[in-house]
């Protein structure tokens, strides 16, 4: 029976869940699934709409499912910079910020007010702009921030929605588009 592998690709304005198959050392894909990512705007600001997209990979992984496929993997991949935040019995806190939220530039200026923006550059490899997960977090309510237990990058998050399982030890990232890096430590957290 032919293994197939599913990657959900949650871009900025389109999500697609693809499939694909391995022949011969080559991997051959397709378009499984398109559908709209477009945020969603509430009091809180602009975030991800989480459940549209979660129900959009769930259809697809449906229709697979009903077919019998043999699915050997799915994973996803996103916008390296927004994230999702969870408390410690798994529940996604809502929302999910998107990097167009203004609220970035807030948080920008905070971090700008106490590190200079080489420093982060050279600890990290990575520029902090409104959009970074840096300024994002530093624009977060310390109620909410208190009541996460950790914080995933959005690919990461969907395959913790997905599975029931985070990839990597909380909290994360380890990527320099995060730009979170402890000085004090020597080591990205």
């Amino acid at each position: 029976m032919e293994k197939l592998y599913v990657a959900c690709d949650l871009g900025t304005r389109v999500g697609r869940v693809m499939l694909g198959t391995l022949h011969n050392g080559t991997l051959a894909m397709g378009e499984l699934r398109r559908f709209a990512n477009k945020p969603v705007q509430d009091k809180n600001g602009l975030g991800w709409d989480i459940s549209h997209l979660y129900q959009e990979i769930i259809l697809a992984l449906r229709e697979l499912g009903s077919q019998e496929a043999n699915i050997r993997s799915i994973s996803c991949s996103s916008w390296p910079a927004d994230y999702m935040l969870f408390s410690s019995d798994g529940a996604l806190l809502a929302p999910a910020f998107h990097s167009a939220d203004p609220r970035g530039a807030e948080g920008l200026a905070r971090v700008q007010k106490k590190i200079p923006a080489g420093f982060i550059h050279a600890e990290t490899g990575g520029n902090c702009g409104p959009a970074s997960t840096l300024s994002q977090l530093a624009a977060e309510n310390s109620r909410r921030l208190k009541k996460t237990n950790c914080l995933l990058p959005m690919a990461d998050g969907f395959n913790y929605l997905l599975s029931g399982f985070p990839r990597r030890k909380c909290p994360s990232p380890a990527r320099p588009t995060c730009s979170i890096r402890s000085p004090a430590c020597g080591r990205t957290i």
